[in-house]
């Protein structure tokens, strides 16, 4: 591949959603599965033009862009072989007019993009760095996050006002998601997310909004599996049939965000 250091034998192909769409990816290490299916459908239908803080190979953007035909979005990746997968893959799905992407460190105190956007989502890495598969360090690296915290306030620096974060994250480390929201996020709403209906919650779905108020909101769970062989009839309508994940609060509507541009 152009610019990259990874060999067609350390990729791999993968197919999603009605089998339409395409995701070449690391065959070790980490790898996008349900989080990144997950997260692209929590994003609503009205959004403008967001931006995805450490999007890797591009499998949140690229579904997204697959859900919402039209819409602009803008890629962050500070790994420059990942950037290079995300164009490839952005450019085999034909989504390369619409996918802006942009090799940075998507944490920086000032960005150009900083204050630009009416919607942030991330998938904020955070495994433990000693369990990676990886033998590239700095790959290692980009998929431990000691500090949660960051990954919010680089979202609240990207959003433009009214503008909502969304964000997905294991359900033990919620905590540090809800402790490093500053005091202008408000009208927070959470959907935990449940492999079978008798476990525990294994991630959860986070969204809440740049200088709105609002009481926390805690939503029904989304129950992926009925057993171990069959999807919930909701998660096979987002798996295969590209259905949204309504995360805004029954009642609530606050309008569009204006964007600076």
């Amino acid at each position: 591949m152009t610019n990259s250091i990874m060999a067609p034998q350390d990729l791999t192909c993968d197919r999603w959603y009605d089998g339409s769409l395409t995701l070449r990816q690391p065959a070790r290490g980490f790898r996008a599965t349900t989080d990144a299916i997950l997260l692209a459908a929590a994003i609503p239908l009205d959004v403008q033009h967001p931006l995805e803080l450490g999007a890797g190979a591009g499998a949140v953007t690229i579904a997204l862009a697959a859900r919402l035909p039209k819409l602009p979005i803008t890629a962050i990746e500070r790994d420059p072989d990942m950037a290079a997968l995300l164009a490839r893959n952005a450019e085999d799905n034909g989504f390369s007019d619409r996918i802006t992407i942009i090799t940075s460190d998507a944490l920086l105190a000032k960005a150009p993009w900083h204050g630009r956007h009416d919607l942030v989502l991330a998938n904020p890495p955070y495994n433990d760095i000693s369990s990676s598969l990886s033998a590239n360090d700095h790959r290692k690296a980009s998929m431990a996050a000691a500090d949660l915290g960051a990954w919010v306030m680089a979202s609240a620096g990207a959003l433009a006002p009214k503008g909502r974060m969304v964000m997905i994250s294991r359900a033990d480390r919620l905590d540090e998601v809800l402790a490093a929201l500053p005091p202008i996020f408000g009208d927070v709403s959470l959907r935990a997310i449940h492999s079978l209906p008798d476990a525990p919650a294994s991630r959860v779905l986070i969204t809440a909004r740049k200088g709105i108020s609002g009481a926390l909101t805690m939503l029904p769970p989304l129950i992926l599996r009925k057993d171990a062989e069959n999807l919930t009839a909701e998660m096979d309508a987002i798996s295969h049939h590209r259905a949204a994940i309504d995360l805004l609060p029954p009642g609530r509507n606050f309008g569009k965000v204006r964007l600076p541009y």
